[in-house]
């Protein structure tokens, strides 16, 4: 891994600062624990103490849970491939923030616990996160897709209130992740732009059961509130 060539590099300090402290706690006899891992991972807290001699893999392929594989970026068109290369940010408790061609040395840090020696990282990330991104948004709208802790790494900003907008999907945790991967999918797949979250409220209900809600906290937020679609269906 090229640490230099990753994208935002305003967070390649922090970045550094994380991976010392997750190599150092990898070596310890209670790393698993304080992890929130479990006993059978010795292999991944091994890797952990060599990241940075350990080959790289692109971000799209590095991850494999629920709302990435729904996600698919492997089945995308080639000029969907492109544009979530332009449009997708990924978060990770260990870089921060990613796009999907980043080259990145697999890991084992979640946001939650995250590392003993630090504050909680979502907070740790936030100081940083909103300095990267926010030049991203423009005059475009957000489609905020991560779980609770991975949000946390970017509340809302104040003034970009009512231009994120919150995938919200009731039920299982599953199914909730996979739904958000399917629309994150879906929005990479249109063949139009939309600049208001009406608009692109419109657009995905050709696809899915949703409705386009105002939200109490923060005042004038906006979310998606979206039926969910069962593993294995598309």
């Amino acid at each position: 891994m090229d640490p230099a060539s990753l994208s935002f590099p305003s967070l390649s300090a922090t970045r550094a600062q994380i991976l010392a402290d997750l190599m150092a706690l990898s070596l310890r006899p209670d790393a698993h624990a304080a992890l929130g891992l479990g006993p059978g991972v010795a292999g991944d807290l091994a890797r952990n103490t060599r990241i940075p001699q350990v080959p790289a893999l692109p971000v799209h392929r590095l991850y494999s849970g629920v709302l990435h594989k729904a996600f698919d970026y492997a089945t995308l068109a080639p000029h969907d491939k492109r544009r979530a290369q332009r449009w997708v940010v990924v978060f990770s408790a260990l870089y921060g923030a990613l796009r999907l061609a980043d080259q990145v040395a697999p890991y084992r840090l979640a946001m939650s616990p995250g590392l003993p020696s630090r504050p909680p990282l979502a907070r740790h990330w936030r100081e940083h996160l909103d300095g990267a991104l926010r030049p991203l948004v423009g005059e475009r709208l957000v489609l905020d897709c991560p779980s609770a802790a991975y949000t946390a790494a970017w509340p809302v900003p104040a003034d970009l209130v009512g231009r994120v907008i919150s995938v919200n999907v009731p039920g299982a945790t599953h199914y909730a992740k996979h739904t958000r991967g399917l629309i994150a999918r879906a929005v990479c797949q249109m063949r139009l732009d939309p600049r208001t979250p009406e608009a692109l409220a419109d657009a995905l209900a050709d696809h899915f059961d949703l409705t386009l809600v105002r939200k109490g906290r923060p005042v004038g937020a906006l979310g998606l509130q979206v039926k969910p679609v069962p593993t294995g269906r598309r």
